[in-house]
C-alpha cells in the first residue's frame, strides 16, 4: 500500500528539521558581541576532515597574515561544503586558529599596549558605515569599567561612539563615515603626520554601501585615488586594514525579487577597484602596507547559503552594556537583512582578526 499524503508530509518535515539543525550547528558557532563574556567551549574541538592529518594538539597555530584569503583557506568537511572555522590550510600544511576568549584577548592587548613607544591607552579605531559598525560591536571586550559615549545611543546609531577602559588601558573608537569624501582624506592625512600618541595604533575602515545607493562608481574611484597615497603613508606608521565588502543575500524579508541596488556583482566591482587603487603597483616605489581583509568571505558565503535554504532567526542575547547602548537590532541577527551578515558568522570572522592581530604576541594559552 502506498504511503498516505499525511505520512509523506510528516517524513518531509522531520528530514527538513534534521538537515536544518545539522547545517546550522556545523556551519556556525555561537556568536558573541563586543561586551559579552566568552563561553567555555573547547578551542581544540573541530570537525572531521577529508584527509588524514595530525591531531589538533599537534597542529601549529596559524601565524602571519590571516586576513588574505589567498594565503589561508578553511578546511572543508568530508562529504559537504561546510567549513571548519577552527582550522586553516596553507601551502605548507594545516594550522589551527586559537579561540580568543576574553582572558586571552586582554592578555594580547596588554602586550600590544606595552610595546607602544609612549605611555597611554591602546587606541583601536573603526571607521566606515554600518558594516564597520558591526565589526566594532562584535569586538570582544569585558565589561569592567567601561565608559561609553554616548551612553544611550539609539538603535542603528549613525554617529561616532567612544568606549574607554582605564583598567584595560584601552580606547575603542567608531567613526561613522559612510561616504568616502574629503573628510576621510583629511583625517587620514592628520593621523599620518601626527605623533605616535596622536594617532590610532590600529585602524579598520571600509565604506562603499552608501556609494552604491547614492553616488556613481566613478566618483568613488576618484576619491579612492585621492585617498590611496595618504593611506599608504599612514600604513607605514600604524596598522591599516581595509575590510573587503562581503557578498549579500539575493533577496530579504518578504521581498522575493532580487535586490537591485546592493548586490554581490556590484560589490565585486567596488572590491576590485579598492584592490587595484589602494595596492597599486606593489613592485614600484609607492608600495603600500595597507592590508585588504577578505579571508572572511567564505564564512559569509556559507551564511548566505544557509539563508537561501532555511530562513534563520537567531536567538538574541543582550548583555547589560549592549542593552544600555541599544545597539542590538533584530535585522542584524537573521536572514531578513540582506546586507549585514548575521553575528553567528561574524563572530567567527572576528576570531580571524584576533588571531591576526595577536599572532605577533605569540600568546597561545
Amino acid at each position: 500500500m502506498a504511503p498516505s499524503a499525511p505520512m509523506l508530509l510528516l517524513v518531509a518535515v522531520v528530514l527538513s528539521i534534521g538537515l536544518f539543525h545539522t547545517l546550522i550547528s556545523i556551519t556556525f558557532k555561537e556568536g558573541r558581541g563586543i561586551f559579552k563574556s566568552t563561553s567555555n567551549r573547547d578551542p581544540t574541538a573541530q570537525l572531521n576532515i577529508t584527509t588524514e592529518s595530525p591531531t589538533e594538539n599537534e597542529l601549529p597555530f596559524c601565524m602571519g597574515n590571516l586576513l588574505d584569503k589567498k594565503r589561508y583557506y578553511y578546511v572543508q568537511k568530508a562529504k559537504g561544503s561546510y567549513y571548519d572555522s577552527s582550522r586553516l590550510m596553507t601551502r605548507s600544511g594545516s594550522c589551527q586558529l586559537l579561540n580568543y576568549t576574553t582572558e586571552r584577548l586582554v592578555a594580547c592587548l596588554d602586550t600590544l599596549r606595552n610595546r607602544q613607544p609612549f605611555d597611554g591607552p591602546l587606541h583601536l579605531l573603526f571607521m566606515g558605515d554600518s558594516r564597520i559598525r558591526q565589526q566594532f560591536l562584535n569586538f570582544v571586550m569585558p565589561d569592567y569599567d567601561l565608559i561609553m559615549h554616548p551612553s544611550n545611543a539609539p538603535l542603528r546609531f549613525q554617529h561616532d561612539v567612544e568606549v574607554t577602559s582605564k583598567i584595560l588601558g584601552l580606547r575603542l573608537s567608531f567613526k561613522w563615515q559612510p561616504f568616502l569624501n574629503d573628510n576621510v582624506v583629511k583625517l587620514v592625512r592628520q593621523w599620518a603626520n601626527s605623533t605616535p600618541s596622536g594617532r590610532p595604533s590600529f585602524i579598520l575602515l571600509s565604506m562603499a554601501l552608501w556609494h552604491m545607493l547614492r553616488v556613481q562608481h566613478r566618483y568613488y574611484e576618484e576619491k579612492l585615488t585621492e585617498l590611496a597615497p595618504v593611506l599608504a603613508q599612514l600604513s607605514n606608521v600604524t596598522r591599516v586594514i581595509w575590510l573587503n565588502q562581503y557578498p549579500t543575500i539575493a533577496s530579504s524579508g518578504a521581498n522575493i525579487s532580487p535586490n537591485t541596488q546592493i548586490h554581490s556583482k556590484k560589490i565585486h566591482i567596488y572590491n576590485t577597484s579598492v584592490r587595484r587603487i589602494l595596492l597599486g603597483d606593489q613592485k614600484g616605489g609607492n608600495r603600500s602596507n595597507v592590508q585588504i581583509w577578505d579571508s572572511g568571505n567564505r564564512l559569509v558565503e556559507e551564511y548566505i547559503r544557509s539563508c537561501d535554504q532555511f530562513k534563520r532567526y537567531e536567538r538574541q542575547k543582550i548583555t547589560r552594556a549592549l542593552l544600555k547602548m541599544k545597539f542590538c537590532s533584530s535585522a542584524y541577527r537573521n536572514c531578513q537583512d540582506s546586507v549585514h551578515t548575521g553575528y553567528s558568522a561574524l563572530s567567527q570572522i572576528t576570531q580571524l582578526l584576533f588571531n591576526d592581530i595577536c599572532s605577533a604576541t605569540r600568546l597561545t594559552k
